[in-house]
């Protein structure tokens, strides 16, 4: 009975190993001539021209992708001004819930309640920290358009 078991299981494993592996080649062979249809034909246009070059009006060719990356740089900038703070933060308050609980004697082998309990609390507090407005943070790119509606 057991041999027969045995047998069936191999089979399902041999029959699933070889479905996941079919499926991994359709998904990188897709996703290898799309990419290689994309650099052969869009390769063409790029320039150094393109990169600096403004982008032009709707309809029009030769645009270039000057504003594309700037404003990703400043995007970056500022999401990296917020975070690197909020998450150094974070890790040291990881670090002292670890202490508590090892000093209150807590059983946490994974450490699931420093990361998110004791880390949630401080971004959720930590939002007050660059909250600007009365009611909420105001966008960094426009000050005037507030990123929640006012309480009424």
């Amino acid at each position: 009975m057991t041999s027969s078991l045995l047998l069936r299981r191999k089979t399902v494993n041999a029959v699933m190993l070889t479905l996941t592996g079919l499926c991994t080649l359709f998904a990188t062979g897709t996703l290898i001539f799309i990419l290689g249809y994309l650099f052969i034909h869009g390769g063409k246009s790029l320039s150094w021209n393109f990169f600096t070059k403004l982008p032009t009006p709707v309809g029009e060719t030769g645009g270039g992708m000057a504003n594309a990356i700037a404003g990703s740089v400043y995007i970056l900038l500022i999401a990296s001004f917020f975070g690197v703070p909020l998450g150094i933060g974070a890790g040291i308050v990881v670090v002292w819930g670890i202490d508590l609980l090892e000093y209150l004697r807590i059983d946490d082998p994974i450490g699931a309640v420093p990361v998110h309990m004791v880390a949630g609390i401080w971004g959720t507090l930590s939002l007050g920290l660059f909250a600007a407005g009365k009611y909420g943070a105001e966008s960094v790119a426009h000050p005037q358009m507030p990123l929640a509606a006012p309480a009424e």
